[in-house]
């Protein structure tokens, strides 16, 4: 708990650097801190009007990016250089009414792709000309050009969502918004964890007052008692800021809300000095300042690290308030990685204007990455803007059946719903109810343990297989150590740890099967066998 403390700790110091949120004496301490909650005020008001405007006015995102500069090389000499990529879209939306428009038009080498899609609760719409410029990329899941009437000038998807997955995803936007709405806490947390940092840390310079974050912060005697003194409240205004999540009770949010209280408390009453001084970052840092007055925020970073491989990170973000309530931001950003793997030289430049009406955003990246079997370099630039309370108006076609044709959306799936009957005479395997395709292979039961092809069913479960040679299989769910299985052997690692296997991993026709319940259990589900139906089940 208390390395979790640390981590924490060192992601508020990083959140403070924000260009849209973001102490020699005492008094550059407080300038610096009401500089800091006035443009945090600013920020978050701008914030709460686009998300207000975006509940109850249509908006639009208009988006346009091009690759030029372009180059690439693979390990056999080939090479491409001056690859025409190019592509925009436009989104018009309106949450009240649930409507959404969305036209585009790109291209990637000869391949060319322009439509105009709607979506709704209950349907996506895609026209005739549409579906003929999807189906030229090879996308299986539409129907058949050639397979069209002529008669039909709409293909229609149903029904797209529930009324309560739609319902659920409302709130869920609500809910992930709804931070807005706690500008006061929010505030009030971040002027709390500011009054902890020692006086020392700021000074003025230049027309700002600084925060000049050297790595000796982390070993401060005076910081760990302020933040020790301030436990409780950094806890209590720390926690103020949530909001209750869906579909949870108030007797849920308000126990929930206590237990992390109690855990901040108990995480930062058992920090010791030794335990933020000693904490054995990745990197160094080299500069962190944030530099603020009134209407402006400043901040730069610059970290290195000459370990397993040599990385080198600048950045530099300006924010200032200007006429008009108009909030203007920069953020350019160099990066060198260096590698036995990979070599990478990059450098974003951004640009930024808001206000309660419009956002404008120019981008570019350009650079080029070098690895053991290709190279590529290029530049992309992207401009984009969106209106919040836009004139723009979707007019979803008048649909009939003599123009349109209806696909049911269960066809486009890669599994069908439990309460369908299957029965092919083939093992089945549901996962939460729904039952699993393969195309590639079937299971097989070798000495009552049910085999699965490797692959095909971490796609399903949202896993990553790499082999390594000879004989070796790493599988990665995303958030736990990566199981290493080897070929023919019911010995298995993960991390440090060994352990065994019921049955051994085989390849069949160069597919390489591996037991179900090793899968199940690594990526959190039971496993039930219902031996009527001959099924299984993953819960």
């Amino acid at each position: 708990m208390r390395k979790l403390i640390c981590y924490i700790l060192c992601s508020l110091v990083l959140l403070l650097s924000l260009p849209q949120n973001a102490m020699a004496s005492e008094s550059s301490k407080q300038a610096f801190i009401r500089d800091i909650m006035h443009m945090m005020d600013v920020s978050m008001n701008m914030n709460s009007s686009y998300w207000q405007n975006m509940q109850h006015n249509t908006s639009k995102i208009n988006f346009k990016g091009e690759l030029t500069e372009s180059s690439y090389q693979s390990a056999d000499g080939s090479s491409l250089s001056n690859l025409p990529c190019k592509g925009s879209f436009e989104i018009i939306s309106n949450l009240k009414k649930e409507q959404f428009q969305i036209k585009f038009d790109g291209q990637v080498s000869e391949h060319i792709l322009n439509g105009l899609i709607y979506f709704s609760q209950d349907e996506l719409i895609i026209p005739r000309d549409t579906v003929e410029s999807l189906a030229n990329l090879g996308i299986e899941e539409l129907p058949d050009i050639e397979e069209l009437d002529e008669m039909y000038d709409y293909v229609v998807i149903k029904p797209v969502l529930s009324n309560e997955d739609w319902s659920l995803l409302k709130e869920s936007m609500i809910y992930n918004n709804d931070i807005y709405n706690n500008k006061d806490e929010v505030k009030a947390f971040v002027r709390e964890f500011l009054n902890t940092i020692p006086a020392s840390y700021f000074s003025y310079h230049d027309g700002y007052f600084v925060l000049d974050l050297r790595p000796s912060i982390l070993g401060s005697a005076e910081f760990i008692s302020n933040l020790k003194n301030n436990s409780k409240n950094l806890a209590e205004k720390f926690v103020a800021i949530m909001s209750k999540p869906p579909n949870t009770s108030d007797e849920e949010f308000a126990a929930m809300k206590e237990e992390m209280v109690n855990s901040i408390v108990e995480g930062i009453e058992s920090l010791q000095i030794s335990d933020l001084a000693d904490l054995d970052l990745p990197f160094a840092v080299n500069e962190f300042k944030i530099l603020s007055k009134y209407n402006a925020v400043n901040t730069s970073i610059h970290i290195s690290s000459e370990k397993e491989s040599k990385l080198d990170l600048k950045m530099n973000s300006y924010s200032t308030l200007s006429g008009h309530n108009n909030y203007l931001s920069r953020i350019d950003i160099n990066l060198l990685l260096d590698s036995p793997e990979t070599f990478l030289d990059l450098t974003l430049n951004a640009r930024g204007t808001n206000n309660a009406k419009k956002s404008v955003l120019d981008l570019d990246i350009a650079g080029e990455i070098i690895e053991e079997y290709a190279s590529a370099s290029g530049r992309i630039s992207f401009d984009a803007s969106m209106e919040y309370n836009s004139k723009a108006r979707i007019n979803l076609p008048v649909l009939n059946e003599n123009n349109s044709l209806i696909v049911d959306v269960d066809d486009t799936l890669l599994y069908t719903y439990e309460g369908e009957e299957v029965d092919d005479g083939k093992l089945k395997i549901y996962i939460e109810g729904y039952h699993i395709d393969f195309y590639e292979a079937q299971p097989v039961i070798i000495n009552s343990c049910t085999m699965v092809p490797l692959r095909e069913t971490c796609y399903y479960l949202g896993g990553e297989v790499n082999w390594q040679e000879p004989d070796t299989v790493i599988l990665s769910n995303g958030y736990d150590e990566d199981l290493v299985l080897k070929i023919n052997s019911t010995t298995y690692q993960q991390g440090e740890q060994a352990f065994t296997m019921a049955s051994p991993p085989f390849i069949i026709d160069g597919l390489t099967y591996v037991p179900i319940r090793l899968l199940a259990e690594y990526f959190g589900y039971t496993v039930e066998w219902d031996g009527v139906s001959q099924s299984i089940h993953l819960f």
